[in-house]
């Protein structure tokens, strides 16, 4: 079962009404700057290209936020969904170094949790393959497109090395893989992430909630029963279909 953040419903509700404002006003700039390249006009001293690409990154992370957010506040998958295929278009007309290594994590575990078709993997895919990183290998490759099997390392080793034993169990060992999974989210996933000040976020405002949407890609490969995981915490329930 999903299960909402206790006591956060207002400020979430504040995330999500600041986070949608954030979405329509850098869409707005992108429809703007895109039409100024059509007629040529140039505004700004800045480029219009990497202007457009800036924006394109605030796009991936504002929606990547919304999703978040939406998923806290109790917001069904279909609900989420619009925002998931804004920020594949963000990602895409990003510059690779402004878009990070988790959210593009996120985004390719709820392509895999949405069902997505294999053309927005390719998308996908153009901007993981720089991070070399083995859990994106893995949960591309799970999707069918034609991606390298070609990667031994983690991009950010802390946590995510720890999903390496999980990944590597044969299939009949399903008790043994939600057990590590169980694991890994109660010990070591939010801990892992202390180097981005995680510990600190629900003091912001815009606070909107921390959910290991790869883990939940995990169990939907694996073919795992997500209710036998104990980590409401941070486990997303109900996105398993």
């Amino acid at each position: 079962m999903k299960k909402k953040i206790p006591n956060m419903d207002e400020q979430i509700g504040w995330a999500i009404t600041f986070y949608s404002s954030c979405v329509e006003n850098t869409k707005s700039d992108m429809k703007q700057i895109s039409l100024d390249i059509q007629q040529g006009i140039q505004r700004y001293p800045r480029d219009n290209l990497l202007i457009l690409a800036s924006d394109a990154a605030s796009l991936f992370s504002e929606e990547m936020k919304l999703i978040c957010a939406k998923y806290s506040h109790g917001m069904r998958l279909s609900e989420i969904e619009p925002h998931f295929y804004d920020a594949v278009e963000g990602l895409a007309q990003a510059e690779q170094h402004d878009i990070g290594y988790t959210n593009t994590l996120w985004l390719t575990a709820l392509g895999i949790l949405l069902e997505v078709d294999k053309k927005i993997f390719e998308k996908i895919s153009t901007k993981a393959i720089p991070f070399d990183d083995l859990l994106l290998d893995y949960l591309l490759r799970s999707t069918g497109i034609n991606y390298p099997n070609r990667c031994c390392g983690f991009y950010k080793s802390k946590p995510y090395s720890s999903m390496q034993k999980i990944i590597e169990l044969p299939p009949e060992n399903r008790d043994a893989a939600m057990k590590m999974i169980e694991n890994y989210l109660n010990k070591e996933w939010f801990n892992g992430h202390k180097d981005y000040e995680w510990q600190h976020a629900y003091k912001r405002r815009d606070y909107v909630g921390f959910w290991s949407f790869e883990c939940a890609a995990l169990v939907k490969i694996l073919k795992l029963d997500e209710t036998k995981i104990a980590c409401p915490q941070y486990y997303p329930y109900g996105l398993v279909e």
